[in-house]
């Protein structure tokens, strides 16, 4: 398992992009906010989809945008 600081001197393709390689790779992420009372939905959502393991590894989504479409 690998813990993700998300939203701290990033932006928001890198840390989606994180995201998606460590899935790729077969690692197991764990998207913790930084500063998450004071964050964007959207990384609130992100976090939602990564650290729902049954979500996140569901073969029929295969990437975030899926998952919010």
């Amino acid at each position: 398992m690998f813990y993700l600081l998300v939203n701290y001197d990033t932006n928001w393709e890198f840390d989606l992009y994180r995201t998606q390689k460590l899935k790729e790779l077969d690692c197991d992420p764990y998207i913790m906010i930084y500063d998450k009372p004071n964050a964007e939905k959207k990384y609130k959502m992100l976090q939602r989809y990564v650290n729902n393991k049954y979500i996140f590894w569901n073969k029929n989504i295969k990437s975030f945008k899926e998952y919010v479409t």
